[in-house]
C-alpha cells in the first residue's frame, strides 16, 4: 500500500469503534491523480492534506468520525482541493470536542476567495471556528445543500458562516423554518418550496442538553449564523418529544431566540412551548410591541385550549398589537393526548402539523 494507485477512482475505508493505527503519509505513494471518491469513516489519517494535492479529479471527499489524532488542519484540506476544479461534495465530521481548530496554527485567508466553481454540498461536524476558518478561504456559488452541526460551546460566533448563507443564491429563497428541540441537540432547519413538499437544504445545528441549555444555544447559533432572509414567512418552533421543560426559563431567552426572524409572518408554537412563550410575548408591550416579529399576522398555539394564564398573556399580546396597528390572529390547533384526533385552524379539519404548514403554502400561492 505505499505505491502509487496510478489508475484507483474509488477508495473507501472505515472502522469499527476501536483503537485504530494511523495511516502513514507514504499510504499510496502520496499520489492518486485518477482518484474521484475517497471516504474515510474513523480512519486517523493526519497525513491526508499532502494525498489531496494529487487528487486532481476528486469530486466526492467523505470524511466521517474523525478521530483526534486523524486532525488535519483547516488549510491542508482547502490547499488539497484547489487543484480539482470539478470537485463537488464535501463531508468532515470530527468524532469529539477533542479535535478543536488551533487558530494559533492558521495561515491568514487569502485576500481573494479560492472558487470551488462545481461544489453543490458541504456537510461538517465540529468546531465552529473550523468551521470558520474553512469559508473564510473558500466560495461556492453553486452551493444548495449546507448540513452544519456545531458540538456544544459556551460562545458561538460564526459571522463568516453567516456571510457565506447570505451570499450564496440558492438559499436566498426559504420561505419557512423549523426550530427543533430534541433529546441530544437542538436544529434548525430551512425549507424551500419544491412542489407539493418543501426541501430543506439548509440544516444547523448544536449538540447538547439539557433543554434550558437548548434555548441558549439556539438563540446564539440563530442570531450568529442565519442572516437576513426577506423571503422567510413562517417559523415553527418544537418542543415536545421527551424534553423536560424547566419553568423558569426566562423570557429573554425566547425573545432573543425570535430576534433574527423579523421578517416571519406565521409564527407556530408545539403544545409543550405554549406556556413557556406566551410570557415572554406579554413582554412585547408599549414600546416594545414590535421590536420582535415586527410583521407576525398569524399565530397558531398547538394543543388543547391554553390554561388561564396562558390566555392573560396573549390577551395583553394580541390587545397590543392591535393598539399598535399591526394586528395578530391568535388561532388554537386542538390536540388531546392519548388518542389523537383531529386538529382545527380557521374551522378546516386537519390531521397533523405538517397539514397545517401545507394549508399555509396554498394560502399564500393563492394570495
Amino acid at each position: 500500500m505505499k505505491k502509487p494507485f496510478l489508475s484507483l477512482t474509488e477508495l473507501k475505508i472505515s472502522s469499527g469503534y476501536g483503537v485504530v493505527p494511523i495511516i502513514p503519509d507514504s499510504f499510496l505513494g502520496g499520489s492518486t491523480p485518477q482518484l474521484r471518491t475517497l471516504g474515510l469513516d474513523g480512519i486517523p489519517f493526519p497525513g491526508l492534506g499532502k494525498l489531496l494535492l494529487s487528487t486532481s479529479n476528486l469530486v466526492d471527499l467523505d470524511l466521517r468520525r474523525i478521530p483526534h489524532s486523524g486532525y488535519i488542519s483547516p488549510q491542508a484540506i482547502v490547499a488539497g482541493l484547489e487543484a480539482s476544479t470539478r470537485f463537488e461534495k464535501l463531508a468532515l465530521e470530527f468524532q469529539s470536542p477533542q479535535s478543536r481548530a488551533d487558530r494559533a496554527s492558521w495561515d491568514p485567508p487569502p485576500l481573494t476567495r479560492i472558487v470551488f466553481p462545481a461544489l453543490t454540498m458541504l456537510v461538517f461536524k465540529g468546531d465552529n471556528q473550523y468551521l470558520e476558518a474553512i469559508v473564510s478561504w473558500i466560495d461556492a456559488p453553486l452551493l444548495d445543500c449546507l448540513e452544519v452541526t456545531f458540538f456544544s460551546q459556551p460562545t458561538l460566533d460564526t459571522p463568516l458562516l453567516r456571510d457565506l448563507i447570505g451570499r450564496t443564491g440558492a438559499f436566498t429563497a426559504f420561505h419557512r423554518t423549523n426550530v427543533d428541540f430534541e433529546p441530544f441537540s437542538v436544529n434548525v432547519r430551512l425549507f424551500q418550496r419544491q412542489g407539493i413538499l418543501d426541501s430543506a437544504t439548509l440544516k444547523l445545528g448544536i449538540l447538547c442538553n439539557p433543554s434550558d441549555r437548548q434555548l441558549s444555544a439556539a438563540a446564539q447559533l440563530c442570531n450568529s449564523s442565519i442572516p437576513r432572509l426577506p423571503t422567510l414567512e413562517q417559523l415553527t418552533i418544537n418542543g415536545d418529544g421527551f424534553l423536560l421543560w424547566q419553568d423558569d426559563i426566562g423570557a429573554p431567552k425566547w425573545l432573543e431566540l425570535l430576534q433574527p426572524f423579523n421578517g416571519v409572518k406565521d409564527l407556530v408554537l408545539s403544545k409543550r412551548l405554549v406556556r413557556l412563550v406566551a410570557p415572554a410575548l406579554q413582554e412585547l408591550v408599549w414600546e416594545r410591541v414590535t421590536e420582535i416579529l415586527p410583521v407576525l399576522q398569524n399565530l397558531f398555539l398547538e394543543g388543547p385550549k391554553p390554561s388561564r394564564a396562558v390566555e392573560e398573556a396573549m390577551e395583553k399580546f394580541i390587545t397590543a398589537r392591535q393598539l399598535s396597528g399591526y394586528p395578530v390572529t391568535l388561532n388554537v390547533v386542538g390536540n388531546s393526548e392519548p388518542e389523537p384526533r383531529p386538529m382545527w385552524v380557521c374551522g378546516v379539519g386537519v390531521s397533523d402539523s405538517d397539514l397545517i404548514n401545507t394549508l399555509f403554502r396554498r394560502s399564500m400561492s393563492m394570495s
